[in-house]
């Protein structure tokens, strides 16, 4: 494959490619996600530098000349690095890996990879936040290829040990918070809930 090491010679403007773009926001609204400061420098310097994604030129062709520089990188994969970047861009000396098929890494890395997190740091006090924020942003094939379907509160419930119920009561207690000092019905409430709320 490809590849290229990003230097202070390169005017390249970096992003997240769409297919990754999803991801991300469900990975960043997660509540097991910690904060980035300034100070966590020695950590952030140690992530690896490797990015795989697409790259873009000044032509059509995807040969580096003279006449035919990079100009654009769509990072993939690992997609939640531009959470730690400092600034819209990664680390000096990062190796750039391209020209790949960028829907089957979406598939077949980036998803899957997301998914190992969750298991080994899913907070399970906040198990109704993580299963609407999947919801909200996996694609329906691949929440079939995963789940068997859409992702529901009896097979998170499953996985992570504890009731449904449990589940049903986050979810009541985050709508309420939502909700407070605003003129909500109990009706309003209710209806919320049955959104979310799985037929049995």
């Amino acid at each position: 494959m490809p590849q290229l090491i990003y230097s202070k010679n390169h005017d390249i403007t970096f992003s997240l490619h769409p297919t990754a773009l999803e991801l991300y926001q469900c990975l960043i609204q997660q509540p097991f996600m910690l904060k980035t400061t300034p100070q966590q420098e020695r950590f952030l310097n140690s992530l690896p530098s490797i990015l795989v994604g697409s790259m873009t030129f000044q032509t059509e062709s995807n040969k580096i000349s003279k006449d035919n520089k990079p100009i654009g990188f769509q990072v993939i994969y690992p997609f939640w690095a531009p959470y730690f970047w400092s600034n819209a861009n990664p680390e000096l000396g990062t190796l750039l890996i391209y020209g790949i098929d960028v829907e089957r890494l979406a598939e077949n890395m980036a998803w899957p990879a997301f998914l190992e997190q969750l298991y080994i740091a899913a907070d399970v006090r906040k198990s109704s936040l993580i299963i609407d924020n999947i919801k909200k942003h996996i694609p329906a094939e691949l929440s079939k290829s995963f789940f068997g379907g859409p992702l529901t509160d009896t097979f998170f419930a499953e996985q992570s040990g504890q009731s449904r119920r449990a589940i049903y009561q986050q979810r009541k207690k985050t709508i309420l918070t939502r909700n407070e000092g605003t003129a909500s019905s109990l009706g309003d409430i209710v209806n919320a809930l049955n959104k979310n709320e799985e037929k049995v």
